[in-house]
């Protein structure tokens, strides 16, 4: 087992399973430079991990961008943000969100372009940015994909937060734990992913993603595609 920190993040690799957690608990792991920074080299240093576990430290996952170090950026920050969600999204191996405390704004969005999402039942989720008069432009196209338009519209517009039972209920969360339970619910999902075999993993992965929205035909050539080069590897022979 072995780990490291870098920048308000730290990871720990347990054999093939990556733990990496959001450490800034004194400003609930808010999203700054250099935490985003830290968080994407620690995803590109995982590729070759069989799952990851992302979790918060102290006592919230994440609430959003600190706006006292980011303010409201230009382009730049906005494509660093967007950026860091697709190496979530596309990272090799599936991803565990652990939610627990706050998961607000960018933190929610965070957690939405995780595979899972694991919650605590008193978790707080939402997407506050209205009421600065802000566009959570990025989470809502998380949440529309998870939980349908309306749902989207409905906290993206009206900035109300819901619980992690409810998140559950509304297909936000794959499903809501009691927060004793939810670091080891996360934790054992998170290694029995880790020990599949990585090939049909993550062409799986990579299927379910890169067809999402596309007409049934090509779904359906782009799954023949995956099944073949599944029974064709060295891993399955």
């Amino acid at each position: 087992m072995g780990g490291g920190a870098v920048s308000g993040v730290t990871t720990e690799r347990d054999g093939r399973l990556v733990v990496i957690t959001l450490d800034r608990p004194q400003k609930l792991n808010a999203v700054d430079e250099a935490l985003s920074d830290a968080l994407a080299a620690a995803l590109e240093e995982a590729r070759d991990a069989g799952a990851v576990l992302l979790r918060g430290a102290g006592r919230a996952f994440c609430a959003g961008a600190d706006l006292d170090a980011v303010g409201t950026r230009d382009e730049a920050w906005i494509d660093r943000v967007a950026a860091l969600h697709e190496a979530l999204r596309h990272a090799p191996a599936p991803v565990v969100a652990c939610v627990h405390g706050y998961a607000l704004g960018a933190g929610l969005s965070l957690a939405l372009a995780c595979d899972f999402l694991y919650a605590a039942e008193d978790a707080v989720l939402g997407l506050p940015e209205v009421e600065h008069g802000l566009v959570a432009g990025i989470a809502m196209v998380y949440l529309r994909e998870v939980a349908g338009s309306r749902t989207a519209l409905e906290l993206a517009l009206s900035g109300r937060r819901v619980g992690g039972t409810e998140a559950a209920a509304l297909g936000i969360a794959n499903r809501a734990w009691p927060a004793a339970e939810l670091p080891d619910a996360a934790r054992e999902l998170a290694e029995r992913l880790a020990v599949l075999r990585p090939g049909g993993v993550r062409l799986t992965k990579r299927l379910i993603h890169e067809t999402a929205g596309l007409p049934v035909t090509q779904q359906l050539d782009a799954a023949r595609h995956a099944i073949l080069l599944a029974r064709r590897s060295r891993e399955v022979k």
